[in-house]
């Protein structure tokens, strides 16, 4: 699947002077040995506007000479001049602070971003007498962050049970203007993605860095009759896991992002909007889009309509809009806390025990070959593209928000029946596979209580987005700081490189295998696009010993 595409912002284009900065920074004797995601990263946090990839750097280095010769125009300095963002940790502290404030609904003013960011300078060993938070550096530190778009979300808009019929009616009357298949809810879950290090078969789980390192947040997004799931979002805790090593990140399954607490994020969700918008456009296609009130969570409407012709930061969502569900009530109006999650959870339990009794049979150390985040990913994908059609309908009526639900409660008392025979069916699968686990060799009543106690923690709620205190801020900063931006997580192996003729002869032995197959699982329609990439490999594979031989035949017969 392709990765999220760049979102279209007014700042993304890169000027011929930013072009000469990248060249002259990557030439310069100290960032000789700087890879180009690390150059990329560097200008991002310089200038967040700019949303520089590695393959963008890779194409400007290109043509190195070009750009170090040219004398950037006076009208390009003053359009794109490149301004290193001074007090950076301070800026992301305060940004991470400002969420916090959000999510705790106290409200923000500039006198306590400005004491506020004192005190961060002060933490990371600035001098007072060396800064100077002025009002223009808080205006210009408001826009880069969009502070403007956090929403508040105030104890006035939490809507009391009582009212719950009067706010279904309030949404049906929104949802009416949009057909079913252009209503779409979107919710994160938290995911233990393995059993931690120190549980592998052996010991209880404990609290702590270890067990935080096997949590993910997952984004998953339908409409309203399941016909279109998007690609689910996974936020995990490494920028680069070693699992990760080369691997051309558009061939993933889901969309990854980092941080070191695997939070979404403020950033990430105005990222994931801007790539719904895309979506789409390009399809022609205008949705409604429901969400709960989460502080990352935030009303581009509301920045919108405080976005000056100056600050360029406005999100431009023409094909989506973003409708909140009142507070207090996602539990009984949310789609996705209907059940849709629940199933899903339920299907990635299933793929998890398949891994562990093949890990079984195949006499591998659990302890030394656990599981991936690229593999987590693959059954993350896997278990969201099994969720049944049935399902999504079924939890969309439970919540009595369509425009079609009936003014009594019998439609949803009988998606409410429909829902719960599914949740057994989805148990009934995970209760089938441990049985298949519980009867192979040398499996200990211990070990069976052990991966039950996992999948019970998969259930779990677990937080998504959590308040940090000043501290946590600080800590926070200083190891996305100090992360090894090439590769970096708790998994030991590489990720092995395969060569082309390795992959060549893999491919043909699957189509042989594929060939043989009379099952109809295997439809033979299917097989052209394995015989496509047969050809493609063996085209190239001809055109690398060709060049290989003319290369040779050029070699001095003295050398």
């Amino acid at each position: 699947m392709p990765v999220v595409p760049s979102a279209k912002r007014t700042r993304t284009a890169i000027s011929e002077d930013i072009k000469q900065q990248i060249c002259v920074y990557a030439t310069k004797p100290e960032n000789k040995n700087k890879t180009q995601q690390q150059v990329a990263d560097y200008f991002n946090q310089q200038n967040p506007g700019l949303h520089i990839d590695r393959s963008t750097i890779s194409k400007i280095l290109g043509k190195k000479a070009k750009w170090l010769a040219l004398v950037s125009t006076s009208a390009s300095k003053k359009t794109f001049c490149h301004r290193e963002v001074k007090y950076l940790q301070v800026e992301k502290a305060l940004g991470l602070w400002v969420e916090n404030a959000n999510a705790n609904n106290l409200p923000v003013s500039e006198i306590m971003i400005k004491e506020k960011a004192f005190y961060f300078a002060q933490e990371f060993n600035i001098q007072r007498e060396n800064i100077l938070f002025s009002n223009g550096w808080i205006e210009k530190f408001k826009r880069r962050n969009n502070i403007r778009c956090y929403r508040l979300h105030g104890e006035a808009n939490s809507a009391p049970l009582e009212t719950l019929f009067e706010e279904r009616r309030k949404l049906q009357t929104i949802l009416q203007d949009y057909t079913l298949d252009n209503i779409f809810n979107a919710d994160e879950t938290g995911l233990f993605f393995r059993m931690a290090p120190n549980q592998t078969l052996a010991s209880a789980p404990t609290p702590g860095t270890k067990l935080d390192k096997t949590r993910i947040t997952v984004l998953l997004a339908t409409n309203a009759i399941g016909t279109q799931k998007l690609k689910p979002l996974v936020i995990g805790s490494s920028k680069n896991p070693r699992c990760l090593h080369r691997v051309n990140r558009n061939s993933l399954p889901c969309t990854y992002h980092a941080n070191s607490k695997a939070w979404m994020r403020n950033d990430i969700f105005g990222e994931w909007l801007e790539y719904m918008n895309n979506k789409f456009r390009a399809q022609n296609r205008k949705i409604l889009l429901l969400i709960d009130n989460a502080s990352s969570h935030f009303n581009p409407d509301e920045h919108n309509n405080q976005v000056t012709e100056h600050t360029n930061d406005s999100l431009n969502l023409s094909h989506v809009r973003v409708h909140f569900l009142p507070p207090n009530t996602t539990a009984h109006l949310q789609p996705m806390d209907a059940g849709i999650i629940k199933s899903f959870k339920a299907i990635y339990k299933q793929h998890y025990i398949r891994h562990i009794i093949h890990q079984f049979e195949a006499n591998v150390d659990l302890k030394s070959n656990k599981i991936n985040v690229k593999e987590a990913m693959e059954y993350v994908a896997q278990a969201w593209d099994s969720v049944k059609v049935e399902t999504i309908v079924n939890c969309w009526q439970k919540t009595g928000i369509l425009p079609n639900n009936s003014d009594d409660d019998n439609g949803i008392q009988q998606a409410l029946i429909a829902q719960e025979m599914a949740n057994q069916e989805d148990q009934g699968g995970v209760e089938l596979l441990l049985q298949q686990f519980s009867s192979l060799e040398n499996i200990s009543d211990e070990s069976l209580g052990e991966i039950n106690q996992y999948l019970e923690m998969i259930d779990l709620t677990i937080p998504t987005e959590q308040p940090l205190t000043d501290a946590e801020i600080i800590q926070l900063i200083l190891e996305e700081e100090n992360e090894n931006p090439e590769i970096n997580d708790d998994d030991k192996e590489e990720h092995l490189v395969i060569s082309m003729q390795e992959g060549f002869n893999s491919l043909k032995t699957w189509v042989q295998y594929f060939e043989e197959q009379e099952s109809e699982e295997f439809d033979m329609k299917e097989i052209k696009i394995f015989r496509k990439y047969m050809g493609v490999m063996h085209r190239k594979l001809f055109e690398s010993k060709t060049q290989k031989n003319i290369t040779s035949f050029f070699i001095p017969d003295n050398m």
